[in-house]
């Protein structure tokens, strides 16, 4: 899977916690159902958010952390909500460690 790191603005949810937001490119397998799919791609978003979890720490999901969880983790948080695969990073210096690995 790739992604596109994406500097946030007001538009994006998170905008107010984080600077960047990681997108997952949509996996292009013109002969998959959507289903399968779709579950290739929630598969390899969770390898993907345990390896972040592994390098900078347990965090939350974004609508957790909006609301002040424990599990709070100022470097990065994940939004599985709604079909949205994204990981939310704090600083350049995030986004460039998760640009080399990804």
């Amino acid at each position: 899977m790739t992604f596109k790191i994406k500097k946030l603005d007001k538009r994006y949810n998170g905008s107010d916690m984080f600077k960047f937001v990681a997108i997952p490119d949509r996996v292009n397998q013109p002969f998959m159902n959507y289903i399968a799919r779709r579950d290739l791609e929630e598969k390899e978003f969770v390898e993907i958010r345990n390896w972040c979890w592994s390098q900078w720490g347990p965090s939350c999901e974004l609508r957790f952390y909006a609301d002040g969880s424990d599990w709070n983790n100022p470097q990065w948080c994940w939004d599985g909500e709604q079909g949205n695969l994204r990981i939310y990073l704090q600083t350049d210096k995030e986004a460039s460690w998760f640009k080399l690995k990804w």
